[in-house]
């Protein structure tokens, strides 16, 4: 009896993941007849997004099985055609000439299938004491900033673990780049051809990412890396430790803070579509910030210091409050990665609810390979002049 005749289909796995593990794109030959072929593709989203779910930073839309696809070796599969697009809004990794925040999230949603690097928008403080010596009234928060980072601060911030700032690199007098990353040793088995043994051998690994700094607004903008932290915050407290390390910052007594810089405009949008906004509270902190508002903000983190307080909290209540005023307090507690809340009436009718500004920071992606950090810098801080509304 004659074998029945088998066709053969190459399924592979189409999409810029963002893994070192699945930038090898083809999952296999499967040898099935062209009945099963449907049931293969099932069977292969299912395999892929199993595996997603283990994986940082991976979204089941960022990908996609379709049959006769193999990586190309780029490490991901790319559409020509939107790398072409990208690059009419301007080359990879210079600042998109766009005016909003909304405009910067379409950008990001249009290179989200490209090999990308995300940067993360965090504010740096340097918060002195409410009884400063004479050497703290020399230092301006922003040449704090300069030196602690110039200083090369390393320690180990967990057992084993050892983590360093380098790779210093200034593009004016107030802004630059560096690195952040952490040492560690790791054991890794390997077969030695000339014993014909199996052996162990202990190496050191540094994994590490990109961060870009202006010291004069306190601007930091740090790149997502999964092997450092699950999230940007994670490093930020990183880098916070470190520069805390730093002596120009211990002789000092100096507070450091990196805080996460929200997206303030769906929160704008609700004040200004509501009906009413009967209750509105945000938090606050010491004096550095240059940019806070003079309603709220500014008074208050200078009571906060006196106070020797580390973190505060105000709330103020009315049948329907002052939108401009609280405008202006939104943008200024999101520019000072402060946060907020308001008590709304969408409609005469309807009953108050709770809207809030806080948790992750913007984000901002860049084509991995051609991104330039020094352009970065200037996007994020146009990013960072359209939270506050102001001109860059």
């Amino acid at each position: 009896m004659k074998p029945p005749t088998r066709s053969i289909h190459v399924f592979g796995l189409a999409g810029a993941v963002e893994h070192p593990k699945l930038h090898a794109q083809t999952l296999g030959v499967l040898g099935l007849n062209s009945r099963s072929r449907s049931g293969a593709e099932k069977f292969l989203q299912a395999l892929v997004g199993e595996t997603l779910n283990h994986l940082p930073s991976v979204s089941h839309s960022d990908t996609e099985v379709q049959a006769s696809r193999i990586d190309d070796g780029t490490g991901g599969v790319i559409d020509p055609t939107l790398r072409k697009e990208a690059a009419k809004d301007g080359a990879p990794g210079t600042r998109q000439k766009t005016g909003t925040l909304r405009d910067n999230r379409s950008y990001n949603s249009r290179i989200h299938n490209m090999p990308s690097i995300e940067y993360n928008l965090f504010r740096a403080k340097f918060i002195k004491p409410s009884q400063s010596s004479l050497f703290q009234d020399d230092l301006t928060p922003s040449l704090m900033f300069l030196r602690a980072v110039e200083e090369r601060p390393s320690s180990e911030l967990r057992t084993g673990y050892l983590w360093h700032i380098g790779n210093i690199r200034l593009f004016s007098a107030d802004t630059g780049y560096f690195a952040i990353g952490r040492t560690t040793k790791a054991t890794i088995e390997k077969f030695d051809e000339t014993s014909g043994d199996f052996l162990e051998e202990e190496l050191e690994t540094s994994p590490y990412t990109h961060c870009v700094f202006n010291a004069q607004i306190g601007l930091i903008g740090i790149a997502r890396k999964a092997t450092l932290a699950q999230t940007t915050k994670g490093i930020a407290n990183r880098i916070k430790q470190l520069l805390s390390s730093s002596p120009v910052i211990a002789d000092s007594q100096v507070s450091v803070e990196i805080v996460p810089i929200p997206d303030p405009e769906d929160f704008l949008a609700s004040l200004n579509d509501a009906y009413a906004v009967s209750k509105f509270s945000a938090t606050f902190r010491g004096p550095n910030p240059f940019d806070a508002d003079e309603h709220f903000q500014k008074p208050l983190s200078v009571y906060l210091s006196s106070a020797n307080g580390e973190k505060g909290k105000a709330q103020i209540q009315g049948e329907d409050l002052n939108r401009e005023v609280l405008q202006a307090v939104t943008r200024s507690t999101a520019a000072t990665g402060n946060e907020a809340s308001a008590r709304i009436r969408k409609t005469k009718s309807q009953k108050s609810t709770t809207i809030n500004l806080r948790g992750d920071p913007i984000k901002r992606r860049y084509d991995e390979e051609e991104h330039k950090p020094n352009e970065v810098l200037k996007d994020l801080t146009t990013i960072y002049y359209q939270v506050r509304n102001e001109p860059s």
